[in-house]
């Protein structure tokens, strides 16, 4: 049985295996990197596939004889696990083992197994390690893919329980070797026959050869070894024979070309080969005699009855596994390019195996066809019912090709449901011979072309077209009609009639966890925990970030009584203390948030008196002591909250100014306190920020300066004293120096109170981790507040971020927040990220949506689960972009705009003047506008003509794209040949006519523009506040805001008459029309009678509201982009000033 060699196949062959430079794969990934650099398998066929996940492997390794491991080269921990397709010599997923020798191997997405295919699952561990250089030792099983479910010969159940062991790999070298020697052992027999209690013999394969096997394997393992090349098989004596290491028999190591046609001549290399001897080399079980011998090579031409798999290599009596050899797959033709069930058709290439007809897999259009006859250069097969049009299929032991045509079947167009349906609505066509490339069926409905046709469950969906009309419905394949009739479009009502609005992307409040590193959190102040978890008073609330590094918003700002926090503080940790400019809070997990102090006067009052009765001027900086009592920053004061809840002063007499050293510290003066902390002495430091020192209150009330000269300037002479500083935080480290920041000297410095002296930690200059993981180094480095950890670390709080300094080791890293205001959630859910005033929305055929995220300088992309990613820019506005250059590394500025075609995404990048395409590969292609603003270019390469500030882009069905060049005052074209022309507007800031060529009138700053089916133009003529239309013939004329006055009004019901204030961005569907009346903060309809209304925001009215209500009742803030997802039956809207993006629906 010729299949049963490619149980056998060595894929990660000795040559590779023991490789100087053996790499481990990453775990769980799937990998081109491996013994024999095997490529990845994929889908072969064409068109869509339907969802399908193939099921993991589970299992266990050993490279023991007993379960028990001990040694190092025993212990199974760490052992790269590899599925390996025999015939195509593809590796399919690799994985790692855990520590008790564990492994998963979860498919690759999208990934078919091949049912004509014999796999390989093997296990290799580098001797002492997985380490580069060192050599590796494998044991393997064999696995194929019956009844949707895995099975191998080393488990009794699908999909679980491999065991790969010394005892599976000596099944699998004997099996291949006794075949090769002309005994049978069936392959269905083996499954399941080798378990942790024995072999299980079956005929053909005894267990006297099991054990012989087995027993050279474990040689091999201990003898550090690769056992795979090191069983021969004698076939004068029936005896097994250890082919390597200091009793070398025979062992073959490579063979050149890997892959090649029959008939070619191919060259296997190793050691203990006889020179000018008979040698017999064996593809997958087809021999053919050697034509020259030498000690350490024999060649030979590859025989007409090869296919792929396995080889051996015999001389004399003695026969040695080699590597794998691939026979591609080749279709020459067919004889015939279409035809119906039951036709029969010749298929001629090579690569097909003779022997057994039903290796050689057949498909059309992904429908498995009955193969009669078969030659090794020809199948003849009977086209199968409900087969698909496409190219046709052949797989022969994993190794794959598609015809170099396609073939059509019949067609035939049996029905449709429902029978009756509104222009919008999706329809089912159900027949044969559809083309598996849903693009390539033409659904018409009478003269009308449907779009976005599917292919769902063999059959098609299709969407009624807004403008059908009842009547037939026809199916159009490679010229090819089928027609049914019967349709009743039915009649519709007004779109979104009642519709309700929902954020789907964007928030400037973060709702539960996301990493800390990937949301800008501008600290306030910070406070570490016992355990190290952190706390961050910020313009949102209180954010708590856990030990892992996950951010969450603990306390807003709403149950501060609306007010911003200003300082926190940790009392180990049971409790966190908030101040506010009025209040101080307490909170715990049991009780929340609790009013201590502040009664809301704005004045520092009730001295002697409970705290919650007292006033606070302006609250600031917290600190604890060992005892509990609350210290706080109140303007020019430092006031003490006791254990018993009564408020005092202990420094400061109100007055703002300079003064008190070595007195009470209650008669002092300070100028703009903003930060304090204990010393373990039990002393009080004071940042006092505006007199230019760090001040010191020791346990009798006395009044110092320990660091700072007052702002005198002095020469630096190393004192602390007479050292120019401006501090604004201020921690005592775990290793007793206090560590201060320095925004005169932009710098983390320490003060030792001990042997008094100033030393610098932290500046510019240094090299830090940032966000992304990447070594920066330190610029514009500004620290604020510092807070110490009991772990020994110091955190810092700069601009949007959190900086960590590790004291021992001096290393730098951001821990909270991405440096970057109106940036985050980049690889999390949509609804979690921070957008900056996004302009723009498209989607594609997958249901990726694109949000050009203007302030941000990105397009943000979100798939079908709502995860958001950037798709192109850097975020940078330096304008460093060039041709084929990766976008998202691109410095591509403001982002207004962006459309979607089959040739990539199109981006219309405002501030460098430019249009740029991101193609398939994720690489920028030049489109239109060379980076100086102006105007210039028409008649020529659109890559060459200047474009000044473009607003808005949009294509026709055609392919052609039009750009609204807004400072230009111009809507420019640049067809399919990549040459711009002007199509409406005459450079003229004004107000053009009606019933005139659109290219002899003026505009208005046109910031939207949008495509009809029809072949008009919709302008967003801004500054005359109105909407423009521009026939197929090129003739302009006013839809809405005809009186050119801003303002807000519907008129007399009619857009013509209606009042608009600087609309923007518009979207149609060739009817209706959906204008951003952006400056009225709401979105405007106008149906095909020319009626308006508003459809979602209040008009006049800016803000963010009612999201999940009404749209008509909702609030917008200067909406500034918008999309119509038919597909989903939704209105998507860029709500730019509220940075979020918003559905109606």
């Amino acid at each position: 049985m010729r299949y049963l060699s490619l149980m056998l196949v060595c894929v990660f062959f000795l040559a590779g295996c023991l490789a100087p430079n053996f790499r481990v794969p990453l775990s769980g990934r799937s990998s081109g990197a491996s013994h024999g650099s095997p490529d990845l398998i994929g889908y072969v066929g064409t068109g869509p596939l339907r969802p399908f996940e193939a099921p993991a492997m589970k299992g266990s390794v050993s490279f023991a004889s007993r379960r028990a491991q001990g040694t190092l080269e025993e212990v199974a921990v760490g052992a790269t696990v590899s599925l390996i397709n025999t015939g195509s010599n593809q590796t399919v997923i690799t994985g790692l083992t855990d520590a008790q020798g564990n492994f998963v191997l979860n498919m690759p997405k999208g990934f078919r197994p091949d049912g004509t295919a014999v796999y390989y699952l093997e296990a290799f561990k580098g001797i002492g390690g997985n380490l580069p250089g060192n050599s590796a030792i494998r044991v393997r099983t064999v696995a194929m893919y019956r009844n949707n479910g895995w099975v191998t010969i080393s488990s009794t159940r699908p999909n679980d329980g491999i065991r790969l062991s010394p005892g599976s790999t000596a099944l699998a070298i004997a099996a291949a070797l006794l075949k090769d020697a002309g005994r049978s052992v069936s392959l269905d027999q083996l499954i399941g026959r080798i378990t942790e209690s024995g072999y299980t013999p079956v005929d053909g394969l005894t267990l006297a050869d099991f054990e012989g096997v087995r027993t050279i394997v474990e040689g091999c393992l201990a003898d550090r070894r690769d056992p795979i090349a090191g069983v021969g098989f004698n076939t004068a004596t029936n005896t097994w024979v250890q082919a390597g290491g200091s009793s070398l028999v025979m062992t073959v190591t490579a063979v050149d070309p890997t892959s090649s046609e029959r008939g070619t001549l191919v060259t296997f290399t190793g050691q203990g080969f006889t020179p000018g001897s008979t040698a017999v080399v064996r593809f997958n079980g087809a021999p053919q005699n050697a034509l020259s011998v030498s000690a350490t090579a024999v060649g030979v031409t590859v025989p007409e009855a090869a296919t792929s798999g396995q080889t051996s290599v015999q001389i004399g009596n003695l026969i040695a596994l080699g590597p794998t050899f691939k026979v591609p797959v080749k279709i020459d033709a067919l004889s015939r390019l279409d035809g119906g069930p039951g036709t029969s058709v010749t298929v001629t290439g090579t690569g097909f195996d003779s022997s057994n007809r039903d290796h050689n897999e057949v498909r059309f259009g992904g429908t498995k066809a009955t193969v009669t006859q078969v030659t090794a250069t020809s199948l003849e097969v009977t086209v199968p019912a409900g087969a698909f049009a496409g190219p046709v299929s052949v797989s022969v032991f994993g190794s794959d090709a598609n015809s170099p045509d396609p073939f059509y079947p019949t067609l035939d167009f049996t029905s449709f449901s429902p029978t009756k349906a509104e222009p919008g609505r999706s329809i089912t066509l159900k027949g044969t011979g559809f083309h598996k490339d849903a693009g390539s069926n033409e659904v018409h409905f009478g003269t009308v072309l449907a779009e976005n046709v599917t292919l769902e469950n063999d059959e098609l969906s299709v969407k009624v077209p807004q403008n059908a009309v009842s009547g037939g419905i026809s199916v159009t394949v490679n010229g090819i009609t089928a027609n049914l009739t019967g349709f009743v479009v039915l009649g519709t009502e007004q779109p979104f009639s009642n519709p309700n609005i929902q954020t789907i992307a964007g928030t400037t409040q973060l709702t539960g966890s996301i990493q800390a590193t990937n949301w800008p959190i501008s600290g306030r102040d910070i406070a570490i925990a016992q355990d190290g978890t952190q706390y961050v008073a910020s313009p949102q609330g209180v954010y708590k970030v856990t030990t892992g590094g996950m951010a969450s918003l603990l306390v807003s700002n709403a149950e501060l009584n609306n007010a911003e926090p200003q300082s926190v503080a940790c009392k180990g940790d049971e409790a966190l203390y908030i101040s506010t400019e009025q209040r101080i809070y307490r909170y715990t997990s049991g009780s929340g948030v609790t009013w201590i102090a502040g009664n809301d006067t704005w004045v520092s009052s009730g001295d002697g008196g409970t705290a919650n009765g007292a006033g606070i001027e302006k609250g600031g900086d917290l600190a604890l002591d060992h005892d509990g009592n609350v210290y706080f920053i109140d303007a020019w004061r430092i006031r003490k909250i006791d254990l018993l809840g009564f408020i005092s002063t202990i420094a400061g007499n109100g007055t703002y100014g300079d003064g008190g050293d070595g007195g009470p510290a209650v008669n002092a003066m300070f100028r703009s306190p903003s930060a304090l902390c204990i010393a373990p002495s039990g002393d009080i430091y004071i940042a006092d920020t505006g007199n230019y020192r760090i001040r010191k209150i020791n346990a009798s009330g006395t009044i110092t300066t320990v660091v700072g000269d007052g702002g005198q300037f002095k020469p630096n002479d190393g004192l602390p004293l007479n050292i120019s500083i401006r501090p604004t935080g201020l921690t005592f480290g775990t290793d007793g120096l206090l560590y201060f920041s320095d925004t005169r000297q932009m710098k983390l410095r320490t003060y030792n109170p001990t042997a008094p002296s100033v030393t610098n930690k932290v500046m510019n200059g240094m090299s830090y981790e940032n966000a992304s993981g990447a070594t920066k180094s330190l610029t514009g480095f500004n620290p604020q507040q510092v807070a110490s950890s009991p772990q020994g670390e110091v955190y810092v709080t700069i601009t949007n971020s959190v900086l960590k300094l590790t004291v021992s080791s001096g290393a730098l890293r951001i821990a909270i927040g991405n440096e970057t205001a109106g940036f985050a959630g980049e690889g999390a859910e949509a609804l979690l990220a921070r957008l900056n005033s996004p302009e723009g929305i498209a989607k594609d055929q997958s249901g990726n949506l694109y949000v050009a995220d203007t302030n941000n300088n990105r397009v943000r992309k979100i798939d079908p689960n709502g995860v958001i990613t950037t798709f192109a820019g850097d975020g940078t506005s330096g304008g460093n972009a060039y041709n084929e250059m990766m976008a998202t590394a691109a410095s591509l500025g403001r982002i207004s705009d962006v459309a979607v075609s089959s040739q990539g995404v199109y981006i219309a990048c405002t501030d460098s003047h430019r249009v740029w395409r991101v193609d398939g590969l994720g690489k920028l292609r030049e489109v239109a506008g060379n980076g100086s603003p102006g105007f210039s270019g028409d008649g020529n390469p659109a890559t060459v003509a200047q474009l000044w500030y473009p607003s808005a882009i949009c294509l026709d069905q055609s392919g052609n794209l039009f750009i609204a060049d807004r400072d230009n005052n111009r809507i420019r074209k640049v067809d399919t040949n990549g040459v711009i022309t002007t199509v409406a507007g005459n450079g003229d800031w004004s107000y053009g006519s009606d019933g005139n060529p659109a290219l002899s009138q003026g505009l208005g700053t046109p910031n939207g523009i949008a495509c009809d089916a029809n072949g008009r133009l919709y302008v967003s003529d801004q500054a005359n506040h109105a909407v423009r239309r521009i026939e197929a013939n090129g003739i302009i004329s006013t839809v809405a805001g005809s009186s050119r006055m801003s303002g807000f009004s519907d008129g007399d019901g009619t857009a013509y008459s209606a009042q608009l204030f600087e609309p923007t961005k518009l979207v149609t569907d060739g009817e209706n029309l959906y204008v951003l009346d952006s400056g009225n903060h709401c979105v405007r309809h106008i149906d095909a009678a020319g009626q308006i209304r508003t459809l979602a925001g209040t008009p006049q009215v800016q803000g963010f509201g009612n999201d999940g209500g009404s749209a008509n009742q909702a609030q917008l803030d200067g909406p500034k982009g918008i999309f119509l997802d038919v597909a989903a039956g939704r209105l998507l809207v860029a709500d730019s000033g509220n940075h979020r993006i918003r559905s109606i629906k």
